[in-house]
């Protein structure tokens, strides 16, 4: 029998599994197939068909990528919704060493109606990113005039929890996360249970009473993120971290803190906080470093309360209403070579101004 195979397989008889899909073809419910280097899965019966399992996503769900693979969303293209393509790829695995990206785009060329300038999408409740492997995944942004996505219903916009990681957002200066005035705490990306989110790029949070939010053992990279219309721009909570890259803070549309870290850290590089109400804000074991970052025009400029502490060396801190510089209840400040006028440390606390301090 092993002579046989081999002889079949050696005049070319042997049959792949899945076999390759074929157009003149039916297939029943559960029957999976392969093309361009994927495998799909029947959702139920499927008749002879010229629609290819790449697009069309109400007989077929894609379960395995094994090939670089994106799928294109908004008018005209193979996927019409976010959401549409997120349902699609639900069961799918990515093999290592590959990526799935979901790419907001223009229509495809074909399209003979008036072309729409830009994207937009609303959504109810907020968009769960948890995926097994969500760590090849990413979201893209690419069309022209920008996409929008509205989280309409009073809720977050992005959440990643249960230990999950997700490969990023990636906006492209294309992509703006909109949020509704809430009384419920809501959050434009949220990432908590030790998850991590491994990039947050080019895009606007706008409207949510918390821009970004890193929970417990949890991760969020960012780069040029522009965050506006909140209470606090962003959080790190017990043990969460958010490394920040090229952010800028403008307190005309943020109420209360820039970065407000409780028992976590938040890494923000040459920043610019300009009047922000409180920019830096730290408390129970807190840490939060704006090395070389610029502060002007806050209520405090670095607040750090109840074993609080901050690293602003280089930084330049000015025009601050109360202080520029505040500690209080076994705080620190490490502001070494740091540029700065008022400043208030109260009940075992300090601010080090020189290397041996």
């Amino acid at each position: 029998m092993a002579l046989l195979c081999l002889f079949a397989c050696a005049s070319g008889l042997c049959q792949s599994y899945p076999p390759e899909f074929a157009t003149s073809q039916a297939y029943a419910k559960g029957d999976q197939v392969q093309y361009a280097g994927n495998t799909f899965r029947a959702l139920g019966p499927v008749s002879p068909s010229s629609n290819y399992p790449t697009k069309d996503y109400s007989d077929w769900e894609m379960i395995y990528v094994r090939a670089n693979t994106s799928l294109i969303i908004g008018t005209a293209n193979s996927f019409p919704t976010l959401q549409i393509a997120w349902n699609y790829i639900q069961n799918t695995k990515v093999a290592d060493g590959a990526y799935l990206h979901l790419v907001i785009a223009a229509p495809n060329t074909g399209h003979k109606e008036p072309l729409p300038v830009g994207y937009s999408e609303s959504f109810s409740g907020g968009f769960c990113l948890n995926h097994s492997s969500g760590a090849n995944i990413a979201l893209v942004s690419t069309i022209a005039g920008g996409a929008t996505l509205n989280f309409t219903g009073g809720t977050s916009g992005f959440f990643l929890s249960g230990g999950h990681t997700f490969g990023g957002i990636f906006g492209n200066a294309l992509l703006t996360l909109k949020g509704v005035v809430s009384a419920s705490p809501t959050y434009g990306v949220q990432v908590n249970d030790s998850s991590h989110l491994e990039a947050l790029d080019q895009l606007t949070i706008d409207t949510f009473q918390e821009g970004v939010e890193a929970g417990p053992g949890s991760s969020i990279n960012a780069d040029a993120v522009t965050i506006t219309d909140v209470v606090d721009a962003a959080e790190a909570l017990y043990g969460g971290y958010i490394s920040f890259t090229g952010l800028n803070l403008d307190g005309g549309t943020i109420s209360d803190n820039g970065l407000v870290a409780i028992d976590g850290e938040i890494t923000a590089l040459s920043a610019t906080f300009t009047n922000v109400p409180t920019a830096v804000y730290s408390k129970d074991h807190g840490f939060i470093d704006v090395s070389s970052s610029t502060i002007t025009g806050s209520g405090y400029g670095i607040l750090c309360q109840f074993r609080g502490h901050a690293k602003a060396e280089d930084a330049t801190i000015s025009g601050s209403a109360l202080d520029d510089v505040s500690v209080s209840g076994n705080s620190s400040v490490d502001a070494i070579d740091a540029t700065y006028t008022t400043s208030a440390d109260y009940g075992n606390s300090a601010i080090f101004t020189d290397s041996t301090s």
